[in-house]
């Protein structure tokens, strides 16, 4: 018996001290940011302070705006993803050196997926310079005042279509409508225009599979697994190894090389011109070698195919969130909804009923409606970076170490009653001339801001816009009686839940 006890005493301390060996070796790098004069974020052990992320209880955008609220006082506050210290900006000023003046510090994201995911970290969405900046020079061409006008022309057509959609609803009298599903059928249109160059007909024919596989296999956060895939993408790459995680899907990614190949093929063979995204890809891989050569990057077909998902999953998934948002805040506060409508039609009016590019981008008020909109709704409500040098903050003398993780949250930003008098309140008028010239400009970045930010950011706008614009100015948009709109906070993106139910009535 007393070899027995002493054997069990050996088993529990030995059990004890590794049980005190892994704690200490979790929190090693707690009180980092204390230690340098930072105002931090107790961590907890193991997630550090991201613990309700990686339980699922809160998405990561609402986690930091709450962190941003928690802390007016500082310019940025110090936190910890598992034991890895990383700053939250708060400072306008700072995060302006950040994502502008001292870019080439900040240049790299954050967010990477697996390194066997190589299709996914050459998007431009993940990809590291100096290759980013070969793939910005060469795609922004397609976002010109000219290429945009074009574009316009096509999206005559989809127009066209949803006027159809809309019709075939039957809304003489006030029906209930599903504004996710309408606001996704005609952005699938516009963007499988745009980027593939095809006619999905999402909104001509009821029984098209295309939303429905876009949906399951390439967008969205379906299930536990993906929802931790996405965290660890977004927070913590280096286990994105480890367990092969991957931003696009494998599945989504052979749904989407069918098309794009039948595309390209259709391109070459008949050697059509649209002077669109696939024109634009095909151009980079015949004519630019030499110049890929300076970056060590030889464009190979799922080079071209990745920055083609990126630009329809970009393109489809935030503006139809921010048709729908829009669609809602107007059938919540009428007035503004009457207001539009005026401006709406008075220039069409004008323009013998004729939506044309430069009508939409010349209503003042649907450009603050939509900026609005995205304030309360940003489609991506962080900001991501990573120091790839030491930098000293040059107004507070503070060291940022290589490899410092650096998050920008906008909700916080957006919502701080600082720069916005009332941000709980769906309010266009917030972007009034008068209201932005007297706000710091680096408060407001739907899509981001400095060289990596969105380069679709003004095709983006655009299809929003015609989209509202076709709808409000033929009818009218209330809230349903089951309407449930609340924003999840913890969905991994600021969507909506699952349907969105308004009531819609022919004017």
């Amino acid at each position: 018996m007393p070899l027995l006890s002493s054997y069990l005493d050996g088993i529990i301390f030995i059990l004890l001290t590794l049980i005190v060996g892994v704690y200490f070796y979790l929190t090693r790098n707690f009180n980092y940011w204390k230690n340098r004069g930072v105002v931090e974020i107790s961590p907890h052990v193991i997630f550090g302070n991201f613990t309700k992320c990686w339980t699922l209880k809160l998405s990561p955008g609402y986690l930091l705006k709450k962190f941003y609220e928690e802390n007016e006082n500082s310019p940025y506050v110090g936190i910890y993803i598992f034991d890895k210290p990383c700053l939250l900006v708060r400072d306008p000023e700072i995060i302006k050196r950040i994502l502008i003046k001292d870019f080439n510090i900040f240049s790299n994201k954050l967010m990477r997926s697996s390194e066997n995911d190589k299709l996914s970290n050459n998007c431009i969405f993940l990809i590291e310079s100096p290759k980013w900046k070969y793939f910005k020079s060469n795609l922004s061409n397609l976002f010109t005042s000219r290429k945009l006008k074009n574009i316009f022309e096509y999206l005559q057509d989809v127009r066209e279509d949803l006027n159809f959609y809309l019709d075939s609803l039957n809304l003489t009298f006030e029906k209930r409508v599903n504004v996710k599903e309408l606001c996704a059928k005609f952005t699938i249109d516009v963007v499988g225009l745009t980027v593939l160059g095809l006619k999905l007909n999402c909104l001509r024919n009821s029984n098209a599979e295309f939303q429905k596989i876009v949906k399951r296999k390439m967008t969205g956060v379906s299930n536990l697994r993906r929802a931790i895939e996405v965290t660890s993408i977004c927070l913590m790459p280096e286990i994105t190894n480890f367990f092969d995680f991957r931003f696009f899907e494998n599945d989504g990614i052979e749904f989407f090389k069918k098309p794009f190949q039948e595309s390209l093929s259709e391109r070459k063979k008949l050697k059509i011109k649209r002077h669109d995204l696939m024109d634009l890809l095909i151009q980079l891989r015949e004519n630019n070698k030499n110049d890929s050569l300076e970056y060590d990057l030889k464009l190979e077909e799922n080079d071209l195919l990745s920055q083609a998902m990126i630009f329809f999953l970009a393109g489809y998934d935030s503006s139809a969130l921010t048709m729908s948002s829009t669609l809602y805040e107007l059938a919540r506060k009428p007035d503004i909804q009457n207001k539009l409508r005026g401006e709406i039609n008075e220039s069409l009016l004008k323009n013998n009923g004729k939506i044309t590019y430069n009508m939409i981008t010349d209503l003042p008020y649907l450009e603050m409606v939509i900026l609005e909109t995205l304030r309360m709704y940003p489609v991506l409500p962080i900001i991501d970076r990573i120091a790839v040098n030491d930098y000293k903050i040059e107004e507070t003398g503070l060291l940022i170490e290589k490899g410092t993780p650096i998050l920008i949250p906008m909700l916080g930003l957006h919502y701080d009653r600082n720069y916005f008098s009332n941000p709980n309140e769906y309010d266009p008028e917030n972007f009034s001339d008068f209201n932005k010239s007297s706000r710091n400009p680096y408060v407001f970045m739907p899509f981001g801001i400095g060289p990596r930010s969105c380069i679709g950011m003004r095709q983006g706008l655009l299809q929003s816009k015609l989209g509202i614009a076709q709808i409000i100015s033929r009818f009218e948009v209330s809230l349903a009686n089951d309407s449930s709109a609340e924003i999840d906070p913890k969905g991994y993106f600021t969507l909506f839940k699952e349907d969105l139910f308004l009531n819609m009535r022919k004017i």
